[in-house]
C-alpha cells in the first residue's frame, strides 16, 4: 500500500504552482473575478448567415488562456509579472489580491521581448508592411484590462480573433480571400 501512496504523494507535490486561483496575500486580500470570453471574425468565403454573424459576435467563455498579471494602470517594459494564471473550463479567473490597481495582459503583451519579436515578425513579410512601432507601442501599453481592488462585479475581458489580414499596425498588400 505505501508503495502506491508515496509515488501519488511525490506527484502532488511536484505539480504545477501556476493556477486559476491564488491563496490571499494577507488578511486584507479581495476576491476577483474575471470572465475570460471571445469572440471571431468571418473572414471570406460564402456571405454569412444572420446566425453566423451574431454566434461569431457573441461572446463566448474561453477556457485555458493565460494571462499575466501585474501592478498598475499602464502596461511598460518595466512592469514585472508577478503572476501567471490560466482561466478555467468557465473562462473565469479568481484572484486573491491586496487592494491597489492591477492589470492583465496576454502573452502579445507581456514583456519587451514579446514587443520585439512582434516587430521582428513584419520587418520583411511578403503582403505586409513593416510594423509601425509607435502604432504598436500604444497598443501595448493599453491593458487588455485594468482594475482596482477591491472589485464588486465580475469583469469581463474579450480576446477577439480577428482575420490573418488585420495584422495590428501594419497594412496588408496581398490578395483577400473570395
Amino acid at each position: 500500500m505505501w508503495k502506491i501512496i508515496i509515488p501519488v504523494l511525490l506527484l502532488s507535490a511536484c505539480k504545477n504552482t501556476e493556477n486559476t486561483a491564488k491563496e490571499p496575500a494577507n488578511e486584507g486580500a479581495n476576491e476577483t473575478k474575471i470572465w475570460v470570453s471571445s469572440t471571431y471574425s468571418l473572414c471570406g468565403g460564402a456571405r454569412p448567415t444572420p446566425e453566423q454573424e451574431e454566434n461569431a459576435r457573441t461572446p463566448k467563455s474561453l477556457a485555458g488562456k493565460r494571462l499575466f498579471l501585474k501592478k498598475g494602470k499602464v502596461n511598460s517594459f518595466d512592469n514585472v509579472i508577478i503572476d501567471t494564471i490560466y482561466s478555467d473550463d468557465e473562462g473565469l479567473v479568481r484572484l486573491n489580491l491586496d487592494p491597489g490597481d492591477y492589470l492583465l495582459v496576454d502573452e502579445n503583451k507581456k514583456d519587451k521581448a514579446a514587443f520585439d519579436a512582434y516587430i521582428e515578425k513584419y520587418k520583411d513579410v511578403q503582403f505586409y508592411s513593416p510594423v509601425d512601432e509607435e502604432c504598436y507601442l500604444k497598443y501595448f501599453k493599453r491593458p487588455d484590462i485594468s482594475f482596482t481592488v477591491p472589485v464588486d462585479t465580475t469583469l469581463q475581458v474579450n480576446y477577439h480573433k480577428g482575420c490573418f489580414y488585420n495584422a495590428r499596425c501594419t497594412n496588408y498588400t496581398g490578395p483577400y480571400p473570395p
